[in-house]
């Protein structure tokens, strides 16, 4: 470098002294440049090999969770379609149980009533039962 770094090496001074190192001038110049190039370019290489490398272990991993989701959904759709099925259910049974109440409700009013006749019938019976003797 410190050879190149000095004024009169370039090709246009040294090709007025003699043609040939002219284009060994040529040569080196075009050499260090190339080399600057590669030691500018290659780190880069490797920064983009290995993050070519990370993102086809990043793909990997979304492919493997983007599976687990389908999968998850694909399930919560069944369960989604099991609990519709148990909330119908329930509501049926819910509409059984409230008509077998109402159905309690009416036989217990029944029998209730009829309680308080079976008590009138039965002073019927007693007052015919003296009726029939009084007539015998």
């Amino acid at each position: 470098r410190q050879y190149i770094e000095k004024d009169y090496f370039n090709v246009e001074t040294i090709k007025s002294k003699n043609q040939a190192a002219a284009g060994l001038c040529s040569f080196v110049l075009n050499i260090v440049t190339y080399y600057d190039i590669v030691v500018t370019v290659e780190p880069k290489r490797k920064a983009l090999a290995e993050a070519n490398q990370q993102l086809a272990e990043a793909d990997e991993k979304l492919k493997s969770v983007m599976e687990n989701v389908a999968a998850l959904e694909e399930k919560l759709s069944q369960l989604t379609k099991e609990l519709e099925e148990a909330n119908a259910s329930k509501k049926e049974a819910m509409g059984a149980v409230a008509g077998g109440e109402r159905k309690l409700n009416l036989a217990q009013r029944l029998t209730t009533a009829l309680s308080s006749e079976n008590q009138r019938w039965a002073e019927n019976i007693i007052t015919l039962r003296k009726n029939e003797k009084l007539l015998t």
